[in-house]
């Protein structure tokens, strides 16, 4: 049944986030108990704007079978696609953080309507009820943005026959991908366009409709005429695709203009300061905390290490 296939997902997820120490799965854990407890304490209003899907099926669709035979090359490919599955949403998460915005890491499968900005980082397996809702969210006037390697097969894990991809999403993202390529370097390949960018590791080869908005496109031989990122858009709202794994400068640059789009205000936060708005006595707090082992310049205040300052009016001075 699917409350069994669930749990098993569960427990292979609940393994890697123990025996990978990954940081991006604990925080999809402490996000889902945080997002059920938003509504108390009168922070029903400061709810994050924004939301990494998380998908249990993309997990359990990275994970080796164990065989009898050598299968040394196939795992080395399959660890490579997963190392960098995670990465991307590492990097979007990282990208978000250090512009000031608060982020929910929630499951695909939740109801994700109410933010403004829902990002997909390589969902590999997809199906045609996920697709529908997330073009119900762009048409209703919310921003979409997906990387490569998304919708590439169905629920079952099995590649679609006849169908481009991303597979239910190519009307949304107003783009077909001609040809994925996996390449040994995470920064091996320059993109051009509105600025220039850096990227490796996975890359999507984008043929986009009239109409689409050709952000980023590829420099080198025999690619050029492929985009890499590109904006759609559908009904009210807008959709992205990124279709190659970009350096962390390049990506703040497309991530500052989606947050734009989305109505957020991103900030310039140092590294390792993290930025909250919560309800007070008074009305609305900014809390500014200092992570680092050093004192840092924060909206014209020195924040000592480790210290912790609270703004009142949430405002950004």
């Amino acid at each position: 049944s699917e409350s069994c296939l669930y749990g098993r997902l569960a427990l292979t997820f609940q393994s890697m986030c123990i025996l990978a120490n990954r940081h991006i799965p604990l925080a999809f854990r402490l996000s889902s108990i945080a997002y059920e407890l938003a509504g108390y304490g009168g922070n029903e209003r400061f709810r994050p704007l924004i939301g990494i899907l998380k998908s249990y099926m993309r997990l359990l669709c990275l994970e080796l079978p164990e065989e009898p035979w050598n299968i040394s090359e196939i795992e080395t490919e399959f660890l490579r696609l997963k190392d960098a599955c995670e990465q991307e949403m590492k990097k979007l998460h990282g990208a978000l953080f250090r512009a000031g915005q608060m982020v929910d890491v929630i499951p695909a499968r939740r109801d994700f309507s109410k933010h403004s900005l829902v990002l997909v980082p390589s969902m590999i397996v997809s199906d045609p009820g996920f697709a529908r809702r997330l073009k119900e969210f762009a048409a209703g006037g919310g921003i979409v943005a997906v990387t490569c390697r998304t919708a590439v097969k169905d629920r079952d894990n099995n590649l679609v026959p006849g169908r481009a991809l991303p597979v239910d999403l190519d009307d949304l993202l107003g783009v077909r991908v001609c040809e994925t390529e996996s390449v040994q370097q995470r920064d091996c390949f320059v993109l051009e366009g509105e600025f220039s960018a850096r990227a490796g590791a996975f890359r999507d080869m984008l043929q986009p409709r009239p109409g689409v908005r050709t952000v980023l496109r590829y420099s080198d031989p025999f690619y050029r005429q492929y985009s890499a990122v590109t904006c759609n858009d559908y009904g009210k709202g807008k959709a992205w695709y990124i279709g190659a794994c970009l350096e962390p400068e390049g990506l703040a640059q497309v991530m500052d203009e989606i947050m734009k789009q989305a109505g957020l205000t991103p900030l310039a936060l140092p590294d390792g300061v993290e930025t909250v708005v919560r309800q007070g006595k008074d009305g609305p707090v900014r809390f500014v905390i200092n992570h680092n082992e050093f004192p840092c310049e924060v909206f014209g205040e020195t924040l000592e290490p480790f210290q912790t300052v609270a703004l009142n009016g949430g405002a950004v001075l």
